[in-house]
């Protein structure tokens, strides 16, 4: 109801009110709230006015994420990239974030090391769309994911892994991640199991690539016994995939 009644475009406009951070926040906090219920969530990225919340919040997020911005406040884009990593997971909506330049913020943002977390589950929610992944690719993600994958945070590592991961679907992701090969590598020894895997399956859409392929290789080489295991793993299907979680990590 809230959002048939056209209060959630309301809402989304206070995103820039120019009097007062308190309102704009409340109105992060609101939108928010609304996006964490299905029906708000479609209602909001699908139906209402043609995309126009989405593009208000993407809007503001830029603008108060500007240097000297006036309209600075302070935990307001966190919120905003927590609610975009659930609207954005339909076309319409991640063509419109893409559209309002998205991508280059989250890339900004990620090689500035701000709001990690927020900003690489924005850009997995992006990535779920062909579009999204050319982005990505476009604008240095995989740059700005590369050091996020040795991060002292074991959640920033996996994310960053699973971000890695889907924009290596498209075949020029395959040869652009080999900069990510080092550090994927290393996230083979962890003890996590969803760590374990993200990289592994990363790694094994990278080798898809030739070139990338003898990076991986070269990179492995003074540890024959993972280079083998991972020589076995790319034969077969990915539900088959070892791990054994009594094997201490190699150091």
């Amino acid at each position: 109801a809230l959002c048939e009644s056209g209060c959630a475009e309301s809402i989304a406009a206070m995103l820039e009110d120019m009097d007062s951070s308190d309102v704009r926040l409340e109105a992060g906090r609101t939108l928010k709230t609304l996006t964490c219920c299905v029906d708000g969530r479609d209602e909001v990225a699908e139906k209402v006015s043609d995309g126009a919340v989405v593009v208000k919040m993407v809007k503001a997020l830029l603008a108060i994420s500007a240097k000297h911005s006036s309209l600075a406040t302070p935990g307001l884009a966190q919120l905003l990239l927590e609610s975009l990593a659930s609207l954005l997971l339909g076309d319409k909506p991640i063509t419109t974030a893409l559209q309002e330049g998205i991508m280059p913020f989250l890339v900004h943002t990620l090689k500035r090391r701000r709001m990690n977390i927020e900003a690489i589950k924005a850009l997995v929610s992006i990535c779920s769309h062909p579009d999204g992944k050319k982005a990505a690719i476009e604008n240095g993600a995989l740059a700005a994911l590369c050091g996020l994958l040795a991060s002292e945070q074991a959640i920033e590592r996996q994310l960053a892994a699973r971000a890695v991961l889907i924009i290596c679907v498209e075949e020029e992701g395959k040869h652009k991640a080999v900069v990510c090969v080092p550090n994927l590598v290393h996230q083979l020894y962890e003890t996590d199991h969803d760590m374990y895997m993200n990289a592994l399956l990363a790694l094994r859409s990278i080798a898809e690539s030739p070139s990338s392929r003898q990076t991986i290789l070269k990179v492995l080489e003074d540890d024959p016994d993972m280079l083998a295991t991972i020589m076995n793993d790319l034969q077969i299907h990915l539900a088959a995939f070892r791990y054994e979680p009594n094997k201490p990590p190699r150091v």
